[in-house]
């Protein structure tokens, strides 16, 4: 146990960007002890630990649990994410970690990924129109109706949630057969639906192993672009956007235009202004043409069990449920205090009682 505190302590502290003094500073100890704990020479009381696993923000069993870099989903993104980011990858890991055990415990029935994937294939119209097909949807995307049928045809778990890293449009993440999907609802549903679709065609044409994927605003890496790509093709209906062009009059290929265009389809300007470049009918460096990536920068970052999925919070109702979590840990799971984790149970409890005799729960948990 000693050696595996101390390897841990130093496996997080450097992916973190700690210095040992700086530890020591927030410890209010010699910078020398923190030494002694990673060389296994002396073992952090629980006071101390907890404090430790606080600066890291991560579960203090981490700091206990042996091959801690299995916790740590080989990322697939090009380059290392920063200290900032790495922080939040790990607060959705906790929660994807949780919730996968969880689903595993209560037996909740058929909760693996059922949709199709594309190992070694490229984005292709024929793809796009099977995926529709088998989805039921339209030419015309909608954002809510995207992340319902998603979830409920393909078991993909979307967790739309303000990122304390305004950059980060979204994270996937793939661990025993279960895929979570976590959308920056800080950004534009304009946004959040582009990268919705971004991530969908991660899962399809990416991630295969456990692992995770970092999407940002911008990105050079090829994945990122194919990502992009699959995403432009499954909102921006090639057949509806040909029937909206004038391609004899470029110059109605202004902002405003371009604007219009992507109100029409759900998408950001930025989106419509790449379709149209693919076309040849404008070019990436018409500034007068061309609109700003935009994001708000100051968004409310907090967020309630509301903003989970009902399916996460039913599973943690259903842990509790049948003894495999406190109250105390059901709040904590759902990111409230216990007197409203009480309040949410009794709820539950009631629908239970009326909906079971009308076979009708899962339903009835997603409306409440």
């Amino acid at each position: 146990m000693k050696n595996t505190i101390g390897k841990n302590i130093e496996f997080f502290r450097k992916k973190l960007n700690y210095t040992k003094r700086k530890i020591a500073e927030i410890l209010d100890v010699n910078p020398s002890l923190i030494t002694y704990y990673e060389q296994g020479k002396r073992v952090p009381t629980v006071g101390k630990l907890d404090k430790i696993a606080e600066i890291f923000e991560i579960p203090v069993e981490w700091l206990m649990t042996e091959n801690v870099e299995d916790i740590q989903f080989a990322a697939r993104t090009k380059g290392k994410e920063n200290a900032a980011e790495t922080k939040e990858i790990l607060f959705f890991q906790e929660i994807v970690i949780d919730f996968v055990e969880l689903l595993s415990k209560t037996g909740m029935p058929d909760y693996t990924y059922k949709g199709p994937q594309y190992p070694y294939k490229t984005p292709t119209g024929s793809i796009v129109k099977d995926l529709k097909k088998i989805l039921g949807m339209e030419d015309i995307v909608y954002y809510e109706q995207l992340k319902q049928l998603l979830q409920s045809l393909f078991n993909i778990y979307i967790f739309e949630i303000p990122f304390r890293n305004e950059k980060i449009s979204g994270v996937t993440f793939y661990k025993d057969q279960v895929f979570c999907v976590f959308i920056n609802k800080g950004h534009t549903q304009q946004r959040r639906l582009f990268s919705l679709a971004h991530e969908f065609g991660h899962i399809l044409f990416h991630i295969h192993n456990e692992s995770y994927l970092i999407s940002r605003l911008a990105s050079t890496d090829i994945v990122e672009k194919e990502a992009n790509r699959f995403a432009e093709m499954f909102l921006i209906s090639e057949t509806h956007l040909n029937k909206l062009l004038n391609k004899g009059n470029l110059y109605l290929f202004k902002k405003e235009y371009i604007q219009a265009l992507a109100d029409f389809f759900q998408v950001s300007a930025e989106s419509i202004f790449y379709s149209l470049a693919k076309k040849g009918l404008v070019q990436y460096n018409w500034k007068s043409h061309r609109p700003t990536t935009d994001y708000p920068k100051d968004y409310d970052k907090s967020f309630s069990y509301k903003d989970l999925p009902w399916i996460y919070v039913l599973t943690c109702f259903m842990a509790f449920k049948q003894g495999h979590i406190t109250i105390s840990k059901f709040s904590e799971l759902i990111f409230t205090g216990i007197r409203e984790g009480n309040e949410i149970i009794n709820k539950f409890e009631e629908i239970l009682v009326k909906e079971t005799e009308k076979g009708n729960v899962e339903s009835s948990y997603e409306e409440s």
